[in-house]
C-alpha cells in the first residue's frame, strides 16, 4: 500500500498561546515547529495550536501571498505574459505539464491546510465545549476554501457537464494517508464545499478576533454559489451578509462609508475596512504578503505580474476613476504597464470583501430579474465610490441586460490582481455565454492546470488532466 507521506506533518506547531476568540496576539508568534506529532492531540493547548498553524499554510507564498491570485489571472486576460520564465510561462501560454514545479508546490500547499483542518476535526473531543464550536467551524471553513480553490484551477468549471460529472480533484475529508483515492466529480467536490460551508456558518461566533466569523463562511457561500451560476442562493447570502454581516473590524457595510472609502484602504497595514475575512501577519516574521505584493509590483519596474497595455488603457481613460489614479502606473516600457494595487509594505491580505458582495448581490439579482432596485443601488455605490460627483448612474429604471453589463465591468476594475478574472471567464461560458481569454475558448484544455506529477505517480487511481493547451 502507497502512502502519501508529503501530506503528514511529524512535527507540529505549538507557542505559548492558547487559540481564543478575540485575542489577536495569538497571530504573533511562529506556529511551526517544536512538538512532536505523537504528543499533538494529547492536549487542548496543542491542538489549538494546530488550528492556528493552518492560518500560515494560508499565508504562505504558494497560497495566499500571492500564488493563488497570480495563477488565476495569467489563466486571464488582463496581464502581459510574453517575458515570463518557463513555469509561469507555460501557465500563461495555457500549456501546463505534469513537470512544472511551481505548480506542484502550489497543488501541495492547500492539502497540507486540509490535512491538518483533518486532524483537528478528528480531535475535537479534546477540546472544551466552550471552544469546540469555533474550531470545528474554522477547520471546516479553511478545508472548504483548499478544496474550492484547488478545484477552480485544476477542473474544468462547473456547468461543463450537464450533471457536473466531470472530474475534479480528490476530496480529502479523513486523515488517511491512502495513495489511491480517485479524483472526486466536481459537483461531489462542491458538494462537500458548501457542507463544510454551511457547518461553518453554523457554528462560527458573530465576532471571533482575527479568525473567521460566521459571516466569512456566509460570504464564502454567496462567491460559490454565484460560481456555479446559482444566482438564487448567491444573492441570498450576499445580501444576508451586506444587510447584517459585519467586517474584521466589527462593522457593518452601513458603519464603514463605502462610497466614501479610499481606494488604498483593501492592501493596508492596518486592514481593510470592508474585509470580511483577511490573512493577518505574524509580528517578527515578516509579512505574509510580502510574496504577493513582490509578484505584482517590482521596484525595478518589472515585475513577474505585468499590465497589458490594453488593459491599463481601459482602466485609466477616465480621469475621474480614483482607482486609476491609485492603482497604476504607466512605467517606463512601451510593452507593458504596472498595477500599483499593492504598494504598500506589510498589508493585510483581503481573502473576501463587502466589494465583492456587493458585486455578486448585484449580477445574481439582474440574472433573476428580481430586486432590481437593489442591483441599481449596489452598482451605483460602486461607481459613486470610483468616480465621486462625475459618476455616470444606472438609472432606475434600467435593464436587467444593462444592470448585469454594468456590474460586469466594474468587477473587471474592482477585482484586478485578485485572480477573479479567469473564474468569471469560465463562470460565464458555463452559463452558456461566448466567452474567451485572450483568443481562448473558456473550457479549452490549457485553461486548467495540470496536475504535478507526484500526485500522478503515487495515486494509481488518477487520471491527469488532458493536455493540448488551447490551439
Amino acid at each position: 500500500m502507497k502512502k502519501i507521506k508529503k501530506y503528514i506533518f511529524p512535527v507540529i506547531a505549538v507557542g505559548t498561546f492558547l487559540l481564543t476568540q478575540s485575542c489577536e496576539k495569538v497571530l504573533n508568534y511562529d506556529p511551526i515547529g517544536g512538538i512532536a506529532k505523537d504528543s499533538v492531540f494529547k492536549s487542548e493547548a496543542n491542538v489549538k495550536s494546530l488550528l492556528n498553524s493552518i492560518y500560515t499554510v494560508l499565508g504562505a507564498s504558494t497560497w495566499y501571498s500571492g500564488q493563488v491570485q497570480q495563477f488565476n489571472d495569467l489563466l486571464g486576460d488582463e496581464f502581459f505574459g510574453q517575458q515570463l520564465g518557463s513555469t509561469k510561462g507555460e501557465i500563461f501560454n495555457r500549456n501546463t505539464s505534469i513537470f512544472n514545479s511551481d505548480i506542484g508546490n502550489f497543488h501541495k500547499q492547500p492539502y497540507i491546510g486540509i490535512q491538518r483542518a483533518n486532524q483537528v476535526l478528528e480531535n475535537l473531543a479534546i477540546i472544551s465545549d466552550a471552544f469546540r464550536n469555533n474550531a470545528e467551524g474554522q477547520a471546516k471553513l479553511l478545508r472548504a476554501l483548499g478544496h474550492f480553490d484547488l478545484v477552480k484551477l485544476f477542473a474544468q468549471p462547473y456547468g461543463f457537464t450537464a450533471n457536473n460529472s466531470h472530474p475534479g480533484i480528490v476530496l480529502r475529508t479523513t486523515t488517511s494517508t491512502e495513495s489511491s483515492a480517485p479524483r472526486a466529480t466536481v459537483q461531489q467536490v462542491y458538494d462537500q464545499v458548501i457542507a463544510d460551508l454551511k457547518d461553518a456558518e453554523a457554528k462560527l461566533p458573530d465576532a471571533n478576533g482575527v479568525y473567521p466569523t460566521k459571516w466569512a463562511a456566509k460570504a464564502l457561500l454567496a462567491r460559490v454559489y454565484f460560481q456555479m451560476n446559482k444566482f438564487q442562493e448567491a444573492y441570498t447570502y450576499a445580501n444576508d451578509v451586506l444587510t447584517n454581516g459585519k467586517s474584521t473590524k466589527g462593522k457593518t457595510f452601513s458603519q464603514i462609508d463605502f462610497t466614501n472609502l479610499s481606494y488604498v484602504d483593501r492592501f493596508s497595514v492596518a486592514g481593510s475596512e470592508e474585509s470580511i475575512f483577511e490573512i493577518a501577519n505574524e509580528l517578527n516574521l515578516g509579512a505574509r504578503s510580502d510574496d504577493y505584493r513582490n509578484r505584482y509590483l517590482s521596484t525595478g519596474g518589472s515585475p513577474e505580474m505585468k499590465l497589458a497595455n490594453s488593459i491599463f488603457i481601459a482602466n485609466t481613460t477616465n480621469v475621474n476613476d480614483n482607482r486609476g489614479t491609485i492603482w497604476y502606473s504607466a512605467g517606463t516600457s512601451t510593452d507593458f504597464k504596472l498595477l500599483k494595487k499593492f504598494d504598500v509594505q506589510g498589508f493585510r491580505t483581503p481573502v473576501i470583501h463587502f466589494t465583492e458582495m456587493k458585486l455578486i448581490r448585484a449580477e445574481a439579482a439582474a440574472e433573476l430579474n428580481q430586486n432590481l432596485n437593489v442591483a441599481v443601488s449596489d452598482i451605483n455605490d460602486i461607481k459613486t465610490r470610483a468616480y465621486g460627483v462625475t459618476a455616470v448612474l444606472v438609472p432606475g429604471n434600467a435593464s436587467a441586460t444593462l444592470i448585469r453589463d454594468e456590474v460586469r465591468s466594474e468587477r473587471e476594475k474592482e477585482l484586478i490582481g485578485e485572480g477573479d478574472r479567469d473564474q468569471q471567464i469560465k463562470r460565464i461560458g458555463a452559463k452558456g455565454e461566448s466567452s474567451f481569454s485572450r483568443g481562448a475558448p473558456w473550457n479549452c484544455n490549457g485553461m486548467i492546470l495540470q496536475f504535478p506529477g507526484s500526485e500522478i505517480n503515487l495515486n494509481p487511481a488518477f487520471v491527469k488532466n488532458p493536455e493540448g493547451g488551447c490551439n
